[in-house]
């Protein structure tokens, strides 16, 4: 059995499925949010691999906002809904909204 620890370089698998169960989404719906295909989601919550670029950093834009406001999970998915629809810069976009609505 493979040991998973945090990583304060990136995402763990841990990290992953509690992020992904705090938004009340399944796989399908998380990968759609980050702009990733269902399986890499998948392997990131196997262990296998670890999010990198837009996705990471869409990641960390959730954490960070649901460290400040833990009961605004449906809204921050309903943001980055909005901004992955308007195309990559949905990271850019999600802080530039979280910083206006200050």
């Amino acid at each position: 059995m493979k040991t998973k620890t945090i990583d304060s370089k990136g995402w763990n698998s841990e990290m992953i499925i509690a992020m992904r169960n705090k938004l009340k989404l399944n796989q399908s719906e998380f990968s759609k949010l980050l702009g990733v295909d269902v399986r890499s989601v998948n392997r990131w919550e196997n262990g296998n691999f670890r999010p990198k670029g837009s996705a990471e950093a869409i990641l960390s834009g959730i954490r960070e906002k649901l460290d400040k406001d833990p009961d605004s999970s449906d809204k921050v998915v309903e943001l980055i809904r909005s901004a992955v629809n308007m195309g990559g810069l949905a990271y850019l976009i999600f802080k530039l909204l979280d910083n206006i609505t200050k």
